[in-house]
């Protein structure tokens, strides 16, 4: 059913401009002002339409981020007396908004194109385009779906790829597989191959000469068994509903125009103050509107905007909005990344919901996972120039990173020079102050030999003329008698035997100003990394 069943519409007018009903089923919504009946069939045709792309996608139920609602007028010139155009939907507050009056061909691209989006979440472009083409003309004949050639604008490659393996008897039952292999990124030679055995040239010479041959028969699929009368229950449109949904239809001016005459003839309706962008009235008044409870939670503060905006995702749960604005409002980072990425489920196709799981996911420490977001952004960038500017954002955070990275190794190495420089004060003051420390109990009265045959002890006696503060500890160099210079190493000072008159000396690291006379005792046991022949056991300051 290509046009809106003039005939039967004209049966009705009689008393259509009072009597308007209102009918629902699944995303669809139908306000008539001509009659139940013609109210009926348009809901049929929607909800085969539904059904059938259903099928194809393999996806049962679809349905939408914002229901679909179709105001349908008693004749043309009640629709252009409100200044609306005929098949033009937009999103109005609550709903899609399609006005209608009879002979009007039914926007069915619109449809199919807001099913595809808010149910798929990779099909390929082209896919898409196809799949939009192929429904426009969708009409319905008793059991069966109906697909012609649709209209010389859309009757393109993209349709004809479509109308051949999702309606032609030879390819239509195995076209769920080849949809679905599409949508989870498996390549196209992948796709065809799974399908329909036939590598990706073979299909597409196919589409090919399927377009040149111009002999497209109309295809028929079976469809759901449905009886409008009986499915269908109408009720009474009241003339507020119907001023309110004529007022969400407009835009501008002539919007705000029938808002303030609902607010007049009606009193303060939520729904109009909302459409006057007065939220907080709105929201005292009882709105049900999620996009009322975001914008209302936009102008409030602190917790009174994460409640608005709470509030919104509890009225549609299928909203990415909400999600998003909850996340502005958090500090955590890893909270921040939970709420955007049930944003980026609920709205897959959003670049900038990516962009900012991206940088929450970075600023939480995430960074696996945020290349991740950084990689599906790019993917979901509608052309060159965006995915260009996403991977500079991406570069500048990188590059933040390795900054922020580097001041932390500095941080550290600064802490480490800092732990070593007290370090070696408390170890040379071991050696400078050993009695103190063994009155106050911080070394034992008695030391333990810790040192073995294996090892043979040596002496060494001279000049102490440098002390080298390293990190395995201190080495000190004695210089002989001979001129002949003895390293000897200090790792652990408590274990050092230290005697001899120490008042008056300054050790410090370096070379001694004034080298005091030392004796030595110390295990030979030599090493090359720190350059020394032994570890001191004895020192004796002369």
């Amino acid at each position: 059913m290509r046009k809106l069943l003039p005939l039967v519409l004209a049966a009705g007018l009689g008393a259509a401009d009072e009597s308007w009903v209102r009918l629902q089923a699944g995303p669809f919504e139908v306000f008539c002002g001509a009659g139940a009946r013609p109210a009926r069939q348009l809901l049929l045709v929607l909800e085969q339409l539904r059904f059938s792309l259903g099928q194809m996608l393999g996806k049962t139920e679809l349905s939408t981020v914002w229901p679909i609602r179709f105001l349908v007028f008693p004749n043309a010139g009640a629709l252009v007396r409100e200044g609306l155009q005929a098949g033009r939907c937009k999103l109005g507050r609550v709903a899609w908004m399609c006005p209608l009056s009879p002979g009007d061909r039914l926007p069915l691209d619109t449809v199919a194109a807001l099913l595809v989006r808010d149910n798929t979440r990779n099909l390929p472009q082209e896919v898409e385009r196809g799949l939009v083409n192929l429904f426009s003309s969708f009409r319905v004949e008793g059991p069966y779906g109906v697909f012609p050639p649709p209209s010389s604008e859309r009757l393109d490659r993209d349709w004809a790829r479509v109308h051949l393996f999702c309606t032609h008897p030879d390819y239509a039952t195995r076209a769920r597989a080849w949809l679905s292999n599409l949508e989870a990124r498996a390549d196209w030679d992948a796709a065809y191959w799974n399908a329909f055995q036939l590598r990706r040239e073979q299909a597409e010479r196919l589409v090919d000469e399927y377009l040149a041959g111009r002999q497209f028969a109309p295809r028929r699929l079976a469809v759901r068994l449905i009886d409008p009368e009986r499915d269908f229950f109408a009720r009474p449109l009241e003339p507020v509903e119907r001023a309110i949904a004529i007022a969400d239809a407009l835009e501008g001016e002539r919007a705000a125009e029938r808002y303030r005459a609902v607010l007049d003839q009606f009193g303060p309706v939520a729904a109009a103050l909302e459409g006057l962008g007065q939220f907080a009235e709105a929201v005292a008044r009882g709105s049900d509107s999620a996009s009322c409870y975001v914008h209302y939670g936009r102008q409030q503060e602190g917790e009174r905007a994460r409640q608005a905006f709470q509030k919104a995702a509890e009225l549609n749960p299928r909203w990415a909005t909400p999600y998003v604005e909850l996340a502005r409002l958090e500090s955590n980072p890893a909270r921040k990344a939970r709420l955007l990425e049930r944003a980026a489920e609920l709205d897959p196709r959003a670049v900038e919901i990516w962009v900012e799981l991206a940088r929450a996911r970075f600023n939480a420490g995430q960074y696996d996972r945020a290349a991740i977001a950084w990689e599906e952004a790019e993917r979901r960038a509608s052309d060159p120039i965006e995915r260009s500017r996403i991977r500079q954002q991406r570069a500048q955070l990188e590059q933040q990173r390795e900054q922020k990275l580097a001041q932390e190794r500095r941080w550290e190495e600064e802490a480490i020079l800092e732990a070593w420089e007290q370090e070696r004060k408390r170890m040379l003051a071991a050696l400078l102050a050993p009695e103190t420390a063994q009155a106050s109990g911080d070394v034992p009265q008695r030391v333990y030999q810790w040192w073995d045959e294996r090892h043979p002890m040596r002496e060494a006696t001279g000049k102490l003329v440098q002390i080298d503060c390293m990190r395995a500890g201190l080495r000190l160099v004695v210089e002989t008698p001979s001129r002949t210079q003895v390293r000897v190493m200090i790792r652990e000072p408590d274990r050092v035997i230290v005697r001899g008159k120490r008042e008056g000396l300054q050790l410090s690291c370096g070379a001694l100003s004034a080298p005091p006379a030392v004796r030595l005792e110390y295990v030979e046991q030599p090493d090359a990394v720190a350059g020394s022949v032994g570890e001191v056991s004895v020192l004796e300051f002369r």
